[in-house]
């Protein structure tokens, strides 16, 4: 995850086989191989090893958070929707999550805004950018929501700040970067 972090996809790839090859049956070893091929662009493969945790744990809330996102990638908007409710519920169920690594609420956001509902995803939106103000996808979502609605003023601040977020060199790669450059990223 470190390589990851840091932009570092080729060794991160490379660790993330290391460890499922070592412990096949390590669910957070095939979340983080997950992330790994979602970041690279590598979806089938994300979307293989997060199908294989949520049916050995359907209770495991990080991975139908990742999921929601690998299916945001592929356009699989109401899977998407349907995987961050599940997250977000169990989110609200649990006796001790920890919020730090976790993203429902942008990948619910996403998934509301390639159903075309702005208002649900400008909420969501919302939460993202409350929670992970160093992160820029929360304001590049936002701003194209604000776009979407007619807010340009808004949509500028918002991408005036991811802008400014992503020229941070205190930041890491993966707070850098942008939905759509991990779109960009995805293998045929």
């Amino acid at each position: 995850m470190i390589y990851l972090k840091v932009g570092k996809l080729d060794q991160a790839i490379k660790d993330a086989d290391k460890a499922v090859e070592l412990k096949p049956d390590d669910l957070r070893a095939l979340e983080f191989r997950a992330n790994t091929h979602a970041f690279n662009g590598d979806v089938k493969a994300a979307l293989a090893d997060l199908n294989k945790v949520v049916a050995a744990n359907s209770q495991y809330i990080a991975a139908h958070s990742d999921r929601a996102f690998v299916y945001c990638l592929m356009g699989g908007y109401d899977k998407a929707l349907a995987d961050a409710n599940q997250a977000i519920s169990l989110i609200h169920t649990a006796k001790f999550f920890n919020k730090i690594d976790d993203n429902s609420y942008g990948n619910r956001a996403r998934a509301y805004f390639g159903l075309g509902n702005y208002k649900a995803a400008l909420s969501d939106a919302d939460e993202v950018v409350k929670d992970f103000p160093k992160n820029c996808r929360g304001y590049d979502m936002r701003a194209q929501i604000y776009r979407k609605l007619g807010k340009n003023d808004l949509a500028k601040q918002d991408e005036a700040t991811a802008k400014q977020l992503r020229e941070d060199p205190k930041l890491l790669w993966i707070e850098k970067q942008t939905y759509a450059q991990i779109k960009a990223r995805i293998k045929t």
